[in-house]
């Protein structure tokens, strides 16, 4: 019995099949044609070619799984992207000012995560629009609805701050230049808190400054003027009390071109206290009398007037007593005639 022959052509993707199954093929028809009239060998023939055809669908299948598995791993690398070195270049050409930009990031993905960033705040509502060009008053007005801005500088809300009366034309006059820079209420409230805490924190800087020049003023004249400072101070006081008051509050509370208040320069005392002593020359027969000099004065000729009834001869003997003496009564005669 001749065994029929038929040949079968694989599609291209089963080429790998067709192979392992064309070698069985062969396989069997070599050994059909080893046994042919024996029907033991012939069968025997037949299990072998069935083996060998089992072998080569097998090795087709690896190749084919092996074929697959390259495949696979080059859509992988694919998945994966890669920019050229020059990703700059390419996009920017010859456009300076978009290669300045692109040089902001690192690579493509850096610059592509920036866009993304970008968008979502401006869905947000995060980024303010700009107002058109030569916008109308309507737009404007919209405008700055939108963007947190008062219709007038008056509705600005500056929430909690309190605005002293004195500094309200100053503050409505800020408040007005901000609104035509369209600075939104948020904006206008911070700043005009940010002013009064500055202020704030300047005085009391000011006042400690104060106190160090005071105390250094105080230290250099009590140094100068030993015993004599305290009358040299009241008579400084003394003469200030004849000024009209606006003048004094000047001297008082008035300051140098330094920064240095008035009353606390060394010279500017020194130079009040010569000033007195011209004025008012009786200051320097009891300066340490102050106000009350025409009754220190008094006093101290009743004590020496007592020292001529009870004890003449010491006063006689006692030139420096006697000089004193008619002192004293030179300066109550020319305050008496004040």
């Amino acid at each position: 019995m001749l065994l029929k022959q038929t040949r079968y052509q694989a599609p291209e993707d089963d080429k790998g099949a067709g192979g392992g199954a064309g070698a069985g093929a062969a396989a069997g028809e070599g050994a059909g044609a080893a046994g042919a009239g024996a029907k033991g060998a012939g069968e025997a023939g037949k299990g072998a070619a069935g083996d060998a055809g089992a072998a080569g669908k097998g090795a087709a299948a690896g190749a084919g799984d092996k074929g697959a598995g390259e495949g696979g791993k080059g859509a992988g690398e694919a998945g994966q992207a890669t920019w050229p070195d020059d990703w700059r270049n390419r996009y920017a050409g010859e456009d300076v000012k978009k290669m300045e930009r692109l040089n902001r990031y690192a690579s493509p993905a850096a610059a592509f995560d920036a866009l993304l960033s970008l968008q979502s705040k401006i869905g947000a509502g995060e980024l303010r629009s700009n107002l058109p060009k030569n916008a109308t008053a309507e737009q404007i007005t919209a405008w700055r609805a939108d963007n947190g801005i008062p219709e007038t500088p008056d509705k600005y809300d500056l929430a909690d701050v309190k605005v002293a009366a004195e500094d309200k034309p100053m503050i409505t006059e800020f408040l007005t230049q901000l609104h035509k820079a369209n600075a939104p209420a948020g904006v206008a409230k911070e700043a005009v808190a940010w002013y009064y805490a500055e202020t704030a924190k300047r005085t009391e800087e000011r006042m400690e400054k104060d106190k160090t020049i005071a105390q250094a003023s105080d230290d250099a004249l009590r140094a100068e003027w030993g015993n004599e400072y305290r009358g040299n101070i009241n008579m400084v006081n003394g003469l200030l009390e004849t000024v009209p008051a606006d003048v004094r509050d000047l001297f008082k509370t008035g300051r140098m071109g330094d920064g240095t208040p008035i009353m606390s320069s060394p010279g500017v005392l020194k130079a009040l206290v010569a000033w007195s002593r011209q004025i008012n020359p009786v200051t320097t027969v009891v300066p340490n009398a102050g106000a009350n000099i025409g009754n220190a004065i008094e006093d101290e000729i009743k004590s020496i007037e007592k020292t001529m009834r009870t004890d003449r001869k010491a006063y006689n003997e006692d030139d420096k007593l006697q000089a004193r003496y008619r002192e004293l009564l030179d300066a109550r005669d020319r305050i008496g005639k004040k």
